[in-house]
Order: C-alpha cells, then sequence, then structure tokens
C-alpha cells in the first residue's frame, strides 16, 4: 500500500491493544474483535501487573493474541530482553502473535521525566537507536520469530535518525487519522495499524480509553501470521 493511501476498513480485522491501565471485561467480549496485543513488560524491571490475567482470558476467549514489551531508551538491550522474555510467552503456540517492540516517546514517572528521557534519546540517537536493534536481534533470536516494531511514522527518524535499520522487521504504525499514516523510510507496508486511542468495545472497557487496531490482512494471513491454521 502507497504512503497516506486511504483504504476501506470494512473488511479488515479488527482488533485492540491493552495494558494494566484498562479493565476488560472478557465475558462480555463482543463478536468482531479478533485480536489483542497485551502489555507484558517495560525497561528492565516492570511487568505488567494484568498481563498474566489479560494474556489467558483472551486465549480462552479464542482471541489471537500478541503481546508486546515497551521500550526503555536508557536500559541495557539484553537485560531490557530477559524482563520481557521472561514473562512466560511461548511464540510457537498456535495463536500466538510475534512478539512487539514499542519503540515511542517515553514514559516516566513525572511528565518532566518523561520530557528529560526524550531530550536524552535526542542527544544519544545513535547509541539509543544501537540498544534499540540489540533488544529486537535478542528478542528475535530467543523466540524464534521476527519481532515487530510499534512506533509512529516519524519516531525513528526523528529521535533515532534512522528507520531503514528497522526496516526488516514488521511493522505496526500508529496514525489517529481515517487514512494509513505514511510509512517510514526503508518500510514498504504494514502488518497493524493503531488508528485509535479512544475506542470503546461496546461499553465494555473502562480504566483508560482503548486503542484499536487494523490488521493488514485476511483472518486467514492474520491465523498464518499466528502459526495457526485456518
Amino acid at each position: 500500500m502507497k504512503a497516506g493511501f486511504f483504504k476501506n476498513t470494512k473488511n479488515m480485522v479488527k482488533g485492540f491493544d491493552i495494558s494494566h491501565f484498562n479493565n476488560i471485561n472478557w465475558s462480555a467480549m463482543p463478536v468482531g474483535e479478533q485480536f489483542a496485543f497485551i502489555k507484558a513488560a517495560q525497561g528492565v524491571s516492570f511487568h505488567d501487573p494484568a498481563f498474566q490475567y489479560n494474556w489467558h482470558a483472551a486465549r480462552a476467549k479464542g482471541m489471537i493474541v500478541g503481546t508486546y514489551d515497551f521500550w526503555v531508551a536508557n536500559t541495557d538491550p539484553k537485560a531490557q530482553a530477559d524482563n520481557f522474555l521472561n514473562r512466560g510467552v511461548d511464540w510457537s503456540l498456535p495463536g500466538v502473535l510475534p512478539p512487539v517492540i514499542d519503540i515511542e516517546n517515553q514514559v516516566g514517572a513525572t511528565p518532566v521525566m518523561s520530557a528529560q528521557m526524550d531530550k536524552y534519546i535526542l542527544n544519544n540517537k545513535n547509541q539509543c537507536r544501537d540498544n534499540a536493534l540489540q533488544l529486537l536481534e535478542i528478542v528475535a533470536a530467543r523466540s524464534g520469530k521476527t519481532p515487530i516494531v510499534y512506533c509512529s511514522p516519524n519516531f525513528l527518524n526523528e529521535y533515532l535518525g534512522d528507520s531503514v535499520s528497522f526496516s526488516k522487521y514488521g511493522l505496526w504504525i500508529a496514525g489517529y487519522q481515517d487514512h494509513v499514516p505514511h510509512l517510514p523510510a526503508g518500510f514498504t507496508n504494514w502488518l497493524f495499524w493503531q488508528y485509535s486511542q479512544y475506542g470503546q468495545l461496546n461499553g465494555q472497557a473502562a480504566g483508560g480509553s482503548l486503542d484499536l487496531d487494523y490488521f493488514n490482512g485476511t483472518y486467514q494471513q492474520l491465523q498464518a501470521l499466528a502459526n495457526a491454521a485456518s
């Protein structure tokens, strides 16, 4: 798909992504939400406290599931990979999507800390880029799957000075608009598109706005990506 080209989303596969900030009533999950990405970890020590509950609830619901790690720029990539990969996910199981590394603006304990961490990336672009790439390489080697990179259209170039080096990985792109965002340099397509951060599942989500996503393919292609037969 060409960057910025509007695509009819009527028949696209729908999904959402969540963390402990969301409270999902899994028993009332509406039909039509076919996949869920669930936050597992962040940095070298944080474990999302709702991960295990959400993971097993989504699996029990029969959904295709994936999990993501929120990248922290100034932490050791090996330690961060250990923290993510030790969450107990088996990426070879049917119905499990490849691991995701969420590379975006940093989240600190306060807005000031967040801004300081973003400034740190801008002042240390090469080191932060290398850390992110090393994290992806470790996750790929140990999970046996090619990871997916989550990012906004411009983050890799603006903050890390390089998006081409990341383009061998799958792309989950964030852009809250009615057309597919432009692709970062080096990427020729996208797998997932986070198109809204203010979604609701028929009123069944609480505790924060819900991120909504599309998969760029058929449900059968989504199953194939998740090791599952149609």
